[in-house]
């Protein structure tokens, strides 16, 4: 459990600072004057100046404090320079409340394909997505700490479009009277354990089919 958690930290920090990394910062007016009178160039003003990025998520009890109070917390102790703003929103209204903000110009920097929309290929095909790939190779992202099969819903015609920031679990119950009847090991509860598949599965359920 605590290698999952810090994995699911990794992912939405990464996630935000590269979608953040494509929004640019508010241009300078000019030079200005510091305290005491000495002049302000205008890099040293843009560099003063707090980004602030805007993250779309859906109402939870569960995971609203841990965006809150883990991932987002954790990425700005990291650094000064950006604030993230957490958007909440019951997920039923994302869809409408997504494309407002959109179609009058708000900030909206970070949310999830899957919530609200038409997916992915939609918004990759409306524009709506950054390609991630130059960022990635810029800050030179380690991307094994991906799962290979779900980083790969988010690529398209050799780019990364998208980082997957969460994961739910299925689950399997069984009525363990029924394996001790039987005389059969119960199912691995070890979720690193390779040799738990479909076929392992099914052949476990006809050992325990009777009639």
């Amino acid at each position: 459990m605590v290698r999952q958690n810090r994995f699911l930290i990794v992912v939405a920090l990464l996630a935000a600072l590269l979608l953040l990394a494509a929004c640019p910062a508010p241009a300078p007016s000019g030079g200005g004057e510091a305290a005491g009178g000495q002049a302000v160039t205008g890099g040293e003003q843009a560099a003063a100046v707090q980004r602030e990025i805007v993250w779309m998520v859906r109402t939870s009890t569960t995971e609203n404090p841990w965006e809150k109070d883990v991932a987002i917390k954790a990425f700005e102790e990291s650094q000064s320079e950006i604030k993230v703003n957490l958007l909440i929103i019951d997920q039923p209204d994302i869809a409408v409340k997504r494309e407002a903000m959109i179609a009058a110009g708000e900030p909206l920097h970070v949310w999830s394909t899957n919530w609200g929309g038409d997916g992915f290929a939609s918004d990759r095909a409306r524009g709506l997505i950054t390609d991630l790939t130059p960022l990635i190779e810029k800050d030179g992202v380690d991307m094994s700490v991906f799962i290979p099969e779900v980083l790969a819903i988010y690529e398209n015609e050799g780019k990364q479009w998208g980082l997957p920031f969460l994961t739910t679990g299925s689950y399997v119950f069984y009525n363990m009277d029924l394996f001790d009847a039987a005389g059969i090991e119960y199912p691995t509860t070890d979720w690193e354990d390779k040799s738990w598949t479909w076929d392992a599965q099914l052949e476990l359920a006809k050992k325990l089919t009777q009639n």
